[in-house]
């Protein structure tokens, strides 16, 4: 019997995480996403400059066109950061001087800012979302 009631404890507090960990539509939908600079391609090379070995080399492949989105750059707690994600196909040389074959990244970019997203980070790419309307019969979709 112990065990079932942790069991359900657990299950409980899994569900709760799970939906205060996502933002709502209304949030979605009104959420400043700021604007993509014309340079964003200048904008992460210049920020990728910092961590390559040699970055004069590197070689940058970028995947599509940024799309509206989020992630939690300050942890799954705190509130999204809403801004353009893009993915980018990185290759450098090493220190031995030969390439080390492509890397993908993705970025987070907002007005002019950068974050380069870790693995970990959650993100996700926001479809046009209109908020839910109540109406007398229920609440509109």
């Amino acid at each position: 019997m112990r065990a079932y009631r942790l069991f359900v404890a657990a299950c409980a507090l899994w569900m709760i995480g799970n939906v205060l960990g996502c933002p709502r539509p209304l949030t979605i939908h009104n959420a400043d996403y700021g604007q993509v600079p014309d340079t964003f391609h200048q904008s992460v090379q210049t920020y990728m400059e910092h961590y390559l070995d040699d970055p004069s080399s590197a070689q940058y492949r970028f995947v599509g066109d940024p799309v509206k989105g989020y992630a939690y750059i300050r942890g799954a707690m705190e509130l999204p950061e809403f801004g353009y994600l893009v993915s980018v196909g990185i290759n450098v040389k090493n220190r031995m001087g030969g390439y080390v074959g492509e890397q993908m990244y993705t970025f987070l970019l907002k007005n002019h800012r950068v974050w380069k997203l870790e693995e970990y980070m959650k993100r996700e790419i926001v479809q046009d979302v209109r908020p839910s309307r109540p109406t007398e019969y229920g609440v509109e979709h």
